[in-house]
């Protein structure tokens, strides 16, 4: 199993995990994946005791993927520790299309681009909405692979100038 680093569960900011306003209700969430989810069972209610979010999230996100099943993340009260396991969950099986289950549109780009850097794939990188986060997932790909090139794909020029080591001129 990989360590998931803190960074990555913050992409976004974790103001989602506390509030969430707007986004489906665990109900809804159970509802949504068309199958029945049995919401609590002594894992899940071991994640719902952690009293650190942070804790919470690690532990719903690995129960998940050592289960092999991304419904452990829907018994997660709070929506942003529940999108955040779905995060984890993509991460640690590859697989892109669970973060696409992602409602907040900056959580699910940090999720692409995680699978992005674990793929060394380039083609998920284009389908980042998020000017910034795209821009740090072609970086992340150029320096992991040496490909300058992928530097090119960069908006930001003091980004792609730290990307390609080519100085930036200010006027």
């Amino acid at each position: 199993m990989r360590a998931i680093s803190l960074r990555n569960l913050i992409v976004a900011g974790c103001a989602l995990c506390i509030v969430g306003a707007g986004l489906p209700t665990r109900a809804q969430a159970v509802t949504t994946r068309g199958r029945p989810v049995q919401l609590a069972d002594s894992g899940t209610t071991a994640c719902a005791a952690e009293a650190e979010i942070i804790a919470r999230i690690l532990c719903y996100g690995h129960l998940a993927k050592e289960r092999n099943d991304l419904a452990v993340c829907d018994a997660a009260e709070q929506p942003g520790v529940r999108f955040q396991c779905y995060h984890i969950f993509a991460q640690e099986s590859g697989d892109l299309a669970v973060c696409n289950d992602i409602p907040d549109q900056g959580l699910r780009d940090g999720c692409a681009s995680d699978i992005a850097a674990a793929r060394g794939d380039p083609a998920i990188c284009e389908t980042i909405v998020t000017p910034g986060l795209r821009d740090s997932c072609y970086f992340k790909l150029a320096k992991q692979s040496g490909d300058k090139s992928l530097c090119l794909r960069i908006a930001d020029s003091g980004l792609k100038s730290g990307c390609s080591g080519e100085p930036v001129m200010v006027e």
